[in-house]
C-alpha cells in the first residue's frame, strides 16, 4: 500500500483516542464524526465500530486488539461554551477490553501491555480481522467448521492437529449444538482425509455414543438427504448395543 492510501484509510479508519485506562478495562472517545453506524472508503461501505465488535489501539509500533463491551454517553466538558449546539457537549465514550494483539502479522492472545492515554484507535480492516478469527497454526491443516453469526462472509477454521490430537471440551445449554458441532468436527475430518489411504490405515477413532445420536438413519423412501451421519459406511462401522436382547451387537476387543 502507498504511502497516501495508507494516511487516506488511517482517515477514515480512526474512530477515537484512548481517555481512560483502568486495568484491562479502556474507553476510548469516539470522534464526533464517525457516529454513523456505517462509513464508505473507496467506494466500498465499512461497518462502524459498535458493542460485541473489535477495534485497534496503536501505541507506537504496537498493535493491541481490544473488544468493545459497551458505549456510554458522557459530557464533554472541553466543548466551547460560546458557540454550540445541544447535542456538541456529548461525547460518545465505548467501554473495551484488551484480548490481545498483533505481532509480526500474527495474532496472539492475551495481555502484554497496557495502552497510554491519547494512544489512536481505529476498525479493523479486513485482513485484521480475518487474523483474530484464524485458529491454525502455519504448520496444521485447517478445516473449515462454519462462519461468524455477526459476519457471514467470514469463514472460521481449526487446526486438525490442535483438536484431534488434544482434549477438547464442547460446553452449552440444552439444544445449543453440542452434538450437532462434535458430528460437523468428525465429518469435515473424514470429508478431508476419508479417502487418504494412510489416514484409513493409521486412525482409529471409537466414538461412544450414549443417546444414538450418531446412527445411521433409516432411508425415507425418495428423500435426497443421506442417511449416514458423520462419515458413509465406508469409513465406519456402527455397533447399536442393547441390554434388551442377549444376541445382539457386541463391540470386539
Amino acid at each position: 500500500m502507498f504511502e497516501g492510501d495508507q494516511l487516506e484509510q488511517d482517515t477514515v479508519f480512526r474512530v477515537g483516542r484512548v481517555v481512560s485506562v483502568e486495568g484491562r478495562q479502556v474507553r476510548v472517545a469516539v470522534d464526533k464524526l464517525k457516529n454513523s453506524s456505517h462509513l464508505l472508503f473507496q467506494g466500498g461501505i465499512v461497518r462502524n465500530v459498535a458493542v460485541g465488535g473489535y477495534l485497534k489501539i496503536v501505541k507506537g509500533f504496537s498493535e493491541l486488539i481490544a473488544k468493545v463491551d459497551g458505549e456510554v454517553i458522557e459530557e464533554d466538558r472541553g466543548a466551547s461554551a460560546v458557540y454550540r449546539r445541544g447535542v456538541d457537549p456529548m461525547s460518545r465514550q465505548l467501554q473495551v477490553s484488551l484480548i490481545g494483539y498483533i505481532e509480526r502479522g500474527r495474532f496472539e492472545r492475551g495481555v502484554r501491555e497496557m495502552p497510554l492515554l491519547d494512544n489512536q484507535c481505529f476498525i479493523l480492516t479486513e485482513a485484521e480481522f480475518r487474523l483474530i478469527h484464524t485458529f491454525v497454526d502455519d504448520s496444521d491443516a485447517p478445516i473449515e467448521i462454519g462462519a461468524l453469526a455477526m459476519e457471514p462472509t467470514q469463514a472460521v477454521s481449526v487446526g486438525v492437529n490442535a483438536i484431534f490430537a488434544s482434549h477438547v471440551g464442547i460446553f452449552g445449554n440444552t439444544g445449543s449444538g453440542k452434538s450437532y458441532t462434535l458430528a460437523k468436527l468428525y465429518h469435515e475430518l473424514f470429508e478431508l482425509y476419508g479417502q487418504v489411504e494412510g489416514f484409513r490405515r493409521r486412525s482409529q477413532l471409537v466414538l461412544i455414543d450414549f443417546n444414538g445420536e450418531y446412527l445411521n438413519r433409516d432411508g425415507a423412501g425418495d428423500d435426497p438427504r443421506s442417511t449416514a451421519v458423520v462419515t458413509g459406511n465406508a469409513n465406519k462401522r456402527e455397533y447399536a448395543l442393547s441390554t434388551r436382547v442377549a444376541n445382539g451387537p457386541r463391540v470386539p476387543l
